[in-house]
């Protein structure tokens, strides 16, 4: 038998025994690729004994060989066009992102809402005028309505008796008057001369005496008169002396003039007079009302011929425009304002018409009944009939956002208002609402500012304090330089890396 024929034979052999399981075979047969090892050894030894079984085997090997190259061939390159090629790759990462619309939370305008305060427009300054003397009223010289300049006359009481008692001080300060200058200049010439001719008479008469009392005393020694005549001539010069020292006396007080405590007296008495007369000015000048300042009559309360009382009011007047409105305004909300910031307010029960004014005034306290602080607002107007009505404090949400910005600027884990869209909000856990945030990607956080830019979602909890239309004002764990996601929401979860588009 030749080897060809012993070839055959042994592979016809293994066919026939798996015809039973024939199928089974096959798919045996497809798994391995290859004949049963025992065989393919008795089969070699069979072929290495004739060069052309040895020939053969080589095409064997061959043949075997060629897929195993092919499979080398193609892993090659593979591997060679993998590694050539590294920016292929990230592309085609970068086109799986989902793109969304991002915007940095503190650059978000807010809407343009305000809220609300009722107020009452007031005077500047108001009063209820009245005398402060008592009597009947003479004339009433206004009425409700009218328009004052500061100093003029308003009312006028009955002053005939003042009038009296003016003139009976002016004649008692008259008499005053003239006794002080009489004190001040002292005794006239005459007087004084007067005086001193007295002293000489007197002196005179006073040497007589004494003349006729020494003859008396030698009459009496020699016998010839007796002792009663020589005293009554001792008491006679003895009256004469003393008068002679009363009128030197009296001289020297002329001469020396008047005393200074009757100065003084005089001087009293005359001050005395002056003050009564400026009492009964003053009566007379609260016998007049007169305006206090620029205003309007308010209400006219008394008619003339009325007797009236001390502080019974006659007249009720406001202070000319411009006017002011009181509010009562939350502490948080006064915080944002200072003296001198212009604010919108309207007057009138339907607020129509606004127009600006200034703060003037502001409670240093809170109102421990209402918890609020009053603001006092002024407005320039001339319709003085606006007095009484009430007026509205429009306050924008701009002061809120820039008081917001302001506490933004804290470290960045702290809570802060923002003004974010509506579509933005999301549902979080527990029914409550949150937000996405996009954090950029560390290898182009900075490109962020001006271009697209890649970012991870985050799921953060966001608290609701208002809404205004397609916008809603939020507490949330940002700060203002951040990015939120505004546009297309819907797509991202938490974890989902985004390519996000700044609007």
């Amino acid at each position: 038998m030749s080897t060809m024929e012993a070839l055959d034979k042994k592979q016809k052999k293994p066919r026939e025994t798996s015809e039973p399981g024939k199928q089974t075979g096959q798919q045996t047969g497809q798994q391995t690729g290859s004949v049963d090892p025992s065989d393919a050894i008795k089969l070699s030894d069979q072929l290495k004994k004739s060069p052309r079984g040895e020939l053969r085997w080589w095409l064997v090997i061959c043949l075997m060989l060629v897929p195993i190259g092919i499979a080398m061939l193609v892993f090659i390159l593979v591997s060679t066009s993998s590694k050539g090629k590294p920016a292929t790759s990230t592309a085609s990462t970068a086109v799986n992102r989902v793109r969304v619309g991002v915007q940095q939370v503190g650059s978000i305008a807010a809407p343009d809402v305000a809220t609300r305060y009722r107020g009452l427009v007031v005077p500047r300054r108001e009063s209820s005028l009245s005398f402060r003397r008592s009597g009947p009223v003479e004339n009433v010289m206004v009425d409700a309505g009218d328009a004052l300049k500061a100093g003029d006359t308003i009312a006028v009481l009955d002053t005939s008796d003042l009038i009296a008692q003016a003139d009976l001080a002016d004649s008692e300060q008259r008499v005053a008057k003239a006794q002080f200058d009489e004190a001040i200049a002292g005794p006239r010439k005459q007087t004084i001369a007067a005086a001193e001719a007295r002293v000489e008479q007197l002196e005179a008469q006073l040497i007589a005496s004494r003349n006729r009392l020494n003859r008396r005393q030698r009459l009496v020694k020699a016998r010839a008169a007796s002792i009663e005549e020589l005293q009554d001539e001792q008491q006679a010069t003895d009256r004469l002396t003393a008068a002679t020292n009363e009128a030197e006396s009296q001289l020297q007080e002329l001469i020396e003039g008047t005393r200074s405590e009757q100065i003084q007296a005089a001087k009293a008495r005359l001050d005395m007079s002056a003050a009564s007369r400026r009492l009964i000015d003053v009566q007379l000048s609260d016998s007049r009302i007169v305006a206090p300042f620029d205003c309007v009559i308010t209400e006219r309360l008394i008619d003339e011929g009325s007797v009236v009382g001390p502080n019974q009011a006659v007249v009720s007047i406001a202070e000319q425009p411009p006017l002011e409105a009181n509010f009562g305004v939350p502490a948080s909300t006064a915080s944002t304002l200072n003296i001198g910031d212009e604010v919108q307010i309207s007057v009138g029960k339907n607020g129509d018409r606004r127009q600006s004014g200034t703060v003037v005034r502001m409670q240093p306290r809170v109102d421990p009944i209402t918890r609020t602080r009053e603001m006092v607002v002024e407005f320039d107007t001339d319709e003085i009939s606006l007095i009484g009505q009430p007026a509205t404090l429009w306050l924008s949400a701009d002061r809120l956002r820039d008081r917001q910005a302001l506490a933004s600027t804290v470290k960045k884990d702290t809570e802060a208002n923002f003004w974010i869209p509506s579509g933005s909000l999301v549902r979080g856990v527990r029914g409550l609402w949150a937000i996405y945030a996009a954090r950029p990607d560390e290898t182009n956080a900075s490109s962020g500012a001006t271009k697209g830019f890649d970012a991870t979602v985050s799921l953060l909890d966001a608290k609701i304090i208002k809404t205004a239309g397609p916008m809603s004002l939020v507490t949330v764990s940002l700060s203002a330089d951040d990015w939120i996601i505004t546009d297309g929401v819907h797509r991202v979860a938490p974890g989902v890396h985004v390519t996000g588009i700044v609007r």
